[in-house]
């Protein structure tokens, strides 16, 4: 009995050396959260900018063309006068100093219809989440406009608005192809800012 005890311990003794040892020389994924680039305005309000780089930020694109689809065989989508197509994108999002802080999606459906549509969500892990109502009255070739519907997490309580600025190579901040800039603007619903 006294032999199996010895043992024991040994093995303990070697696992925990093992385990030091593979901590030591294998990485761990570093989880750090990038601080927050929040510029204050006056009235309390808290803007913050995201960009999106084409192509490199782009992780997923898929557009679906919705013509004369039977739903449950009691719902018809239709439309008569143009076909209606609605297109997701995913993308990396970056902060000012241009580090990936998450991901964001864009739903979208052609702006020929008669109640064109286009939803944002900003996710970042770090701090949670927003959905965003882009307004189509906004739209226009310069930006779109929308509402804060929804927070998570630090985004929670929190009303505001986004505007999407779609830049080509010759305005672009960091020289790319083409660039999506997303600027929010937060205002918590007692009048504090973030």
């Amino acid at each position: 009995m006294h032999i199996a005890l010895k043992k024991f311990s040994l093995w303990i003794i070697l696992g925990i050396i093992s385990t030091i040892l593979f901590l030591t020389f294998i990485p761990i994924v570093n989880l750090t959260r990038e601080n927050s680039i929040i510029h204050v305005q006056t009235n309390g309000g808290a803007i913050e900018d995201f960009y999106i780089f084409f192509p490199e930020d782009q992780l997923f694109e898929n557009e679906v063309k919705l013509s004369n689809i039977d739903i449950d065989k009691k719902i018809s989508i239709s439309n008569n006068s143009e076909e209606s197509r609605q297109k997701l994108q995913i993308f990396k999002i970056r902060n000012e100093d241009n580090k990936i802080i998450g991901v964001a999606s864009r739903l979208s459906e052609n702006l020929k219809i008669k109640n064109p549509f286009m939803e944002w969500v900003l996710h970042i892990p770090a701090r949670g989440s927003m959905y965003f109502k882009i307004d189509p009255n906004s739209q226009n070739k310069n930006f779109t406009q929308g509402t804060l519907l929804f927070g998570t997490r630090d985004f929670n309580n929190f009303s505001g608005s986004i505007i999407e600025t779609i830049k080509d190579k010759n305005h672009s901040k960091n020289d790319k192809n083409l660039s999506i800039n997303l600027r929010t603007i937060l205002v918590n619903s007692n009048g504090e800012s973030l």
